[in-house]
C-alpha cells in the first residue's frame, strides 16, 4: 500500500489551540485502503502528543466494494488510541441498512420497501449483503419476505455491528466547521436541516454563491477530492471508482491531504487535482 500526502495550506477556519482533527472519506467497503489510512492517522496521533485528537468518520462506509462487513468491524474495533474522540457519521447508503433492520419495517407498506431496497441493491447493497453471506437479497424481497431478510441481516451483523449502527451521528460540529456526510442546504440553519439534504444534497450546496454561514462544512458523498473552499472541504476521492481513500488533517490554521492506494500508478495518474488556483502538491508520505 502506498501513503500519499498534499503540503499544509492555510485552511478556511482555525481550530482552538492543541487540537488536531482527521476526517475520512467515504470507504465503500474497501477495508484494506481504511486499515492503511488508519496506519497513517495512528501516526500522525503518536507523532503529535500534545495535542488532543479528533478522527472523524463522513459515512458511507458499506456498498458497492466487497468488504462492507469488514469495514463495519474496523470501524466499530476503534482507531486504537487512547484519548482520541472518534465520531462515526451516517452516510446516505447506512441509512438503507439502517432501514433495513429497524423493527419499523415490518409495519411500512411492503410496495414502498420494495423499491426501496431494490433502489438500495442497484447502488451498492448486493455486494453488501455478499459480504455479510447473504444470497439472492432480491428474491427474498420480492417473495415478500421483509421481515424474514430483516432477521437474517440482524443475525449475521451480530450485537455490536447493529449497536454501532444505531449510534451513528448526523453531524457533528468542532469549533467554525461542521462535519456531514452530504452538506447541508444553504437557505436554512443548522438546526432547520432535513436528514435528507444532510445525507444527499450536493448542487444547492457544492456550487453554493451565496454562503451566509459562520462555518465551513467538511463533507463527503461528492466526489472531488482535494477541493477547498470558504464554505467546504471535500474529502471524497471515490475510494469505489479508483481505489483511492482519503482524509483531511487539521491543526490550527492549516490543513492537509492524506491518500493511501494499492495501485500507485493509478494515484500518479489522477493527481494533481487542484484547489481555487492553487495547485496541491502530492508527495510520498514519510
Amino acid at each position: 500500500m502506498y501513503s500519499f500526502c498534499t503540503q499544509w495550506i492555510e485552511s478556511p477556519r482555525e481550530l482552538s489551540k492543541n487540537k488536531m482533527l482527521f476526517a475520512v472519506g467515504d470507504i465503500h467497503g474497501n477495508s484494506n485502503e481504511l486499515t492503511a489510512l488508519h496506519d497513517v492517522i495512528r501516526r500522525e496521533i503518536d507523532s503529535n502528543e500534545n495535542f488532543q485528537h479528533s478522527v472523524i468518520h463522513l459515512g458511507d462506509y458499506i456498498d458497492r466494494g466487497y468488504e462492507s462487513k469488514k469495514v463495519l468491524e474496523i470501524l466499530a474495533k476503534g482507531i486504537g488510541r487512547e484519548k482520541v474522540e472518534q465520531i462515526f457519521l451516517l452516510g446516505n447508503h447506512e441509512k438503507y441498512l439502517i432501514d433495513l433492520i429497524s423493527p419499523e419495517v415490518e409495519h411500512e407498506i411492503y410496495a414502498k420497501l420494495n423499491r426501496r431496497f431494490n433502489t438500495w441493491f442497484g447502488n451498492g447493497g448486493l455486494e453488501t449483503m455478499a459480504s455479510f453471506g447473504i444470497d439472492s437479497p432480491r428474491t427474498i424481497l420480492e417473495s415478500g419476505f421483509v421481515e424474514k431478510l430483516r432477521r437474517k441481516t440482524i443475525n449475521v451483523l451480530g450485537s455490536d455491528l447493529v449497536t454501532f449502527l444505531s449510534k451513528l451521528k448526523i453531524i457533528h460540529k468542532v469549533d467554525d466547521y461542521v462535519f456531514v456526510h452530504a452538506g447541508i442546504n444553504p437557505k436554512f440553519g443548522l438546526d432547520e436541516q432535513s436528514i435528507e439534504d444532510l445525507l444527499s444534497i450536493r448542487t444547492p450546496f457544492i456550487h453554493c454563491d451565496n454562503w451566509e454561514h459562520d462555518f465551513c462544512v467538511v463533507h463527503g458523498h461528492t466526489v472531488s477530492v482535494p477541493s477547498v473552499h470558504e464554505h467546504r472541504i471535500s474529502v471524497d476521492a471515490g475510494c469505489y471508482r479508483g481505489r483511492i481513500l482519503c482524509a483531511v488533517q487539521f491543526k490550527d490554521n492549516q490543513l492537509r491531504f492524506l491518500a493511501v492506494t494499492e495501485d500507485e500508478q493509478n494515484f500518479v495518474n489522477n493527481y494533481p487535482w487542484s484547489t481555487k488556483s492553487d495547485e496541491f502538491v502530492w508527495q510520498y508520505y514519510e
